[in-house]
C-alpha cells in the first residue's frame, strides 16, 4: 500500500507495475505453496521455503534490472 502512494505521488505508475508484475510469480507460488499446506502439514518444509526465497530472488533481481533498463 505505501509503495502504490509513494509511486502514485511520484508519477511513477509504470516502475510500480514493472514491480507488481515481477512479483506475480511469488504471489502465485505462496498461494500453492499456502494450499498444499492446509491439506498437508508435510508440505510445510525447508525445501519449499528455499524454493520460494530462490523464486522471490530471481523475480527481485529481474525487476531491478529491467528498471535499470527503463531508467
Amino acid at each position: 500500500f505505501f509503495m502504490a502512494l509513494y509511486f502514485g505521488g511520484n508519477l511513477e505508475l509504470d516502475r510500480f507495475l514493472v514491480l507488481l508484475l515481477c512479483m506475480l510469480p511469488v504471489l502465485f507460488y505462496f498461494i500453492g505453496w499456502f494450499l498444499r499446506v492446509s491439506k498437508n502439514h508435510s508440505a510445510a518444509d525447508y525445501k519449499s521455503s528455499l524454493r520460494m526465497n530462490i523464486i522471490m530472488a530471481v523475480c527481485m533481481n529481474t525487476a531491478f534490472i529491467i528498471l535499470l533498463i527503463l531508467r
